[in-house]
């Protein structure tokens, strides 16, 4: 049942280690996100700070996974 699943999710950023061509086996990729007010450093995996005169940064691609919750 859905109400039973949530989502854990791993951010790509170097998505040339993947087979992006084909769906995975487990989830899906999403890609498009941007983010107002931040941007992505790709070194430590974490929203930081904006870069001056880029207002919309994109994301990296992010794989998300159903897992069960645990009751």
């Amino acid at each position: 049942p859905i109400d039973e699943l949530t989502y854990d999710f791993e951010y790509m950023n170097f998505p040339e280690k993947y087979d992006l061509t084909k769906c995975p086996e487990n989830g899906c990729y999403l890609y498009g996100f941007f983010v107002e007010g931040g941007s992505w450093n790709r070194e430590k995996n974490y929203i930081d700070e904006p870069i001056p005169k880029i207002l919309y940064p994109h994301l990296p691609y992010v794989w998300f996974k159903p897992i069960k919750k645990s009751i």
